[in-house]
């Protein structure tokens, strides 16, 4: 996995929009129904399907509907103790002097610091995505076991999230969890970008 680099340009925020309003009972399990269709559908006979991702249309729709109507927060980190501390520094995966500055930042109210899960709710097929905010970019090839990063960013500002690599075709296929649970994301074009909901 690429270790982050410093990102030298705000990314263009490219469709679905985001309207802010928290995912309902009913929006949280149909986005779990196609979550666990993406991930369990083999197909008549039980037969494991072909490599890369198949998103039926209405899975799509569905996927973006339910991502429109998502928010919540990256899950907390704690600080308070030395030991914590030095498990952030080595979790952003920064020169260990940019990372204090980042610890030091978010001590201060200068950034804050979210944990942000990620994994391929589709086929485990290569599929890569890169996470940015505050000028941090962090890639991360998607799986099924889900991935954990240290997120810095600044309240009140986006945290992206772009679709970099499209492993075997079909998309980018991605859920992250927040703070409200799993939400998946509709198939990510290379190159595509997308605000997370965050409140």
């Amino acid at each position: 996995m690429p270790d982050p680099q410093i990102d030298r340009g705000e990314p263009t925020l490219a469709a679905p929009q985001l309207s802010g309003v928290r995912l309902g009972s009913t929006g949280i399990a149909g986005a779990v129904v196609v979550l666990l269709a993406g991930l369990y559908a083999y197909g008549p006979g039980g037969a494991e399907p072909t490599k890369g991702d198949h998103v039926s249309a209405a899975q799509a729709a569905a996927l973006a509907a339910a991502f429109s109507r998502g928010a919540g927060s990256l899950l907390p980190v704690e600080l308070s103790t030395k030991a914590q501390r030095e498990e952030l520094i080595r979790s952003l995966r920064l020169p260990r002097a940019d990372a204090e500055r980042v610890i030091v930042q978010a001590e201060n109210g200068a950034r804050a610091l979210g944990w942000l899960s990620l994994w391929d709710n589709f086929d485990e097929d290569g599929d890569v995505v890169s996470v940015s905010a505050a000028g941090v970019t962090q890639t991360v090839e998607l799986r099924h076991l889900p991935t954990r990063i240290l997120v810095p960013y600044v309240p009140g500002q986006p945290v992206y999230l772009t679709g970099e690599r499209d492993g075997m075709g079909g998309g980018v296929t991605v859920a992250v969890e927040l703070s409200t649970g799993p939400l998946p994301l509709p198939p990510l074009a290379v190159g595509q970008t997308v605000a997370l909901p965050l409140l």
